[in-house]
């Protein structure tokens, strides 16, 4: 499929949709910061606001969030729902070069449809791609040269962002940290499809494939520590797995106190996961979770013996 066309799914801040309530009631804004950034800037920038967002984080141990405009969220390229301030900030500043560049690009391999046809409008046909003139060469290389060194200092911030964020167990920054980057390679993806250097018509590969593997890896990460967060401390509640107690549980009046909270856990783990990271991975991670789960219900009841008393609970 044309790029130009998966391009408009890129198009992710918005200050048009009210913003959307978090876990803890607050707001998440959709709104970047408004700055205008020339491409010849978008380095400096992009150094000096991820330094800012680490030192923020060192600091207080919380870190600005940024909501992806909704209309985005999935799509053919999977796009996630939230990424953190300094990251969208950044990408923010990568789309409005990219506008331009695109426009450019569109007047050059676009040709009108045929007026009164259906979808006139809105399914314009492309011309093959034009050869590469000198001064197009240039500005693809500026272009080039830009993004992968900004992308880089995104890895490297990213990176050490996500051992932070790990180790202090924070799920909502590790879903905004997961969906900067998959943003972030969706957004080479765009780039790599319609921009041609001399000798590397696909001059992005080596970054999309990278951030590819961050994407997977950390998804990885965050898949294991919910696994590991829902049968440790969810499924976890010794006086409502005592079967052999002589006393009924909660008056009969109740289920089993864990599996009760597992449910509201699994409930609002699928709300965040649907709403903050790609829902590809979302579904993968939300499916993989309570299949785990179930399993180790599967095998606690399989295997208790309740006394007299905790029947009723048992069969709750």
């Amino acid at each position: 499929m044309h790029g130009h066309r998966l391009a408009r799914q890129i198009r992710v801040f918005c200050e048009k949709y009210a913003p959307t309530q978090d876990q803890e009631g607050g707001k998440v804004p959709l709104n970047t910061d408004g700055e205008k950034i020339d491409l010849q800037g978008i380095n400096d920038y992009c150094g000096q606001i991820l330094k800012e967002e680490r030192a923020e984080f060192d600091s207080s141990g919380k870190i600005d969030l940024l909501r992806v405009c909704t209309s985005s969220l999935g799509g053919l390229l999977d796009n996630p729902g939230l990424v953190t301030k300094a990251v969208g900030n950044v990408l923010d500043k990568w789309d409005k070069v990219w506008r331009k560049k695109e426009g450019h690009l569109n007047s050059t391999w676009m040709e009108g449809a045929t007026k009164g046809t259906v979808f006139d409008a809105v399914n314009p046909c492309f011309k093959p791609k034009p050869p590469v003139g000198e001064d197009i060469v240039i500005e693809n290389q500026a272009f080039f040269d830009t993004i992968e060194e900004s992308a880089d200092k995104l890895w490297i911030h990213l990176d050490e962002l996500a051992g932070k964020v790990m180790e202090k167990g924070e799920s909502k920054y590790m879903m905004a940290v997961l969906g900067g980057i998959s943003l972030i390679r969706n957004m080479l993806w765009v780039y790599n499809d319609m921009i041609d250097l001399p000798a590397k018509p696909k001059p992005f590969s080596g970054s999309y494939n990278k951030w590819v593997e961050f994407t997977d890896a950390f998804a990885q990460q965050v898949l294991d520590y919910q696994n590991s967060l829902a049968a440790t401390v969810a499924l976890q509640d010794p006086e409502s797995q005592d079967w052999t107690s002589s006393k009924v549980y909660m008056d009969g009046e109740k289920a089993s106190k864990s599996v009760q909270f597992w449910w509201y856990h699994m409930q609002n783990l699928k709300a965040d996961l649907f709403n903050n990271i790609p829902p590809k991975i979302g579904v993968k991670i939300f499916s993989t979770v309570l299949n785990d789960c179930l399993s180790i219900l599967a095998v606690r009841y399989s295997q208790a013996k309740p006394s007299l008393k905790r029947v009723s609970q048992y069969r709750s």
